[in-house]
This record gives structure tokens, C-alpha cells and sequence, in this order.
């Protein structure tokens, strides 16, 4: 899906998430046991993966602009942020399950 998927893992980088990112290229943002988030002070659209807890799609937000904050998905354990138009270019679909690893 991705060459490199960060992990934002602690307080910080919770917070910071993709602030102050003006671009990605072939990597994106695993924000594990989260649900929701939201796009304030980004300057950019992503694409977003919820998965549940064996990384099963259960939902994709595509192209979500900045400023805005999309409504919980509580089937979701975690979720992936990624470069705008990501999921359609790799045909990333509800019910697909990832793996994320080496």
C-alpha cells in the first residue's frame, strides 16, 4: 500500500499528526486505537483507512479536505492517513484486510 508507514505512537506525534506536511509521497500515518480524527491546521487533502484490530477496512474517507472533523467510526480500532487519492490508485476497498510489517 505504502513504501513507509510512520507510527504516531505517542502524545506528540498524536497531536502533531501531519500539521505543517505539504506533501506525501508514498507514505502515510498509522495512528493505532483511534477511530476519529480530525484535519484542522492541515494544508492538504488525505485519504483515510479505518481498520479494525486484524487491519480489515471497514471504512475509507476519500480526499478529505483541511478543516474538517468527519463523524467517529466505532467499528474502527485504528486508522491510516495517506496521500489524497491513494486508496482509489491502489483499490483499497472496504473488506480488504492489510498487513503492515517489514
Amino acid at each position: 500500500m505504502c513504501s513507509q508507514l510512520k507510527v504516531a505512537d505517542n502524545f506528540v506525534t498524536r497531536l502533531v499528526g501531519l500539521i505543517g506536511t505539504k506533501k506525501m509521497n508514498d507514505e502515510g500515518l498509522l495512528f493505532p486505537q483511534a477511530n476519529h480524527i480530525h484535519t484542522f491546521f492541515m494544508s492538504m487533502t488525505i485519504d483515510v483507512v479505518y481498520v479494525n484490530k486484524v487491519m480489515k477496512i471497514v471504512k475509507i474517507d476519500h480526499s478529505l479536505k483541511p478543516w474538517r472533523m468527519p463523524l467517529p467510526v466505532f467499528k474502527a480500532h485504528s486508522l491510516i492517513e495517506l496521500p489524497a487519492g491513494w486508496a482509489k490508485q491502489k483499490q483499497l476497498s472496504v473488506g480488504d484486510e492489510l498487513y503492515v510489517g517489514h
